[in-house]
């Protein structure tokens, strides 16, 4: 599993009032379930993040295709989809 984040909120609040206008750094996160000795646990890890805002500009959804390897972005706040390929 995916999750989008935000490391500041306070652009976030200016660009839902303005996402055309407005882009905000984002930051995804893959979220995954462990067992360690008989106790289950979640482990995240950051997978990607713009912190310039220039390619990922409100993403607030993140799916990972595990065939093809991308990464699909989107959100309330994006004016736009954002493709993200893997280098490897």
């Amino acid at each position: 599993m995916s999750s989008a984040g935000f490391p500041d909120l306070l652009c976030l609040g200016k660009s839902l009032k303005s996402p055309e206008h407005i882009d905000c750094a984002a930051t995804v996160f893959r979220i995954r379930k462990v067992r360690e000795l008989g106790v289950e646990t979640y482990e995240f890890t950051k997978a990607l993040e713009d912190g310039e805002a220039k390619f990922l500009p409100g993403a607030t959804v993140a799916v990972h295709d595990v065939k093809t390897d991308k990464f699909f972005l989107g959100g309330v706040a994006s004016p736009y989809i954002t493709v993200c390929e893997s280098k490897a």
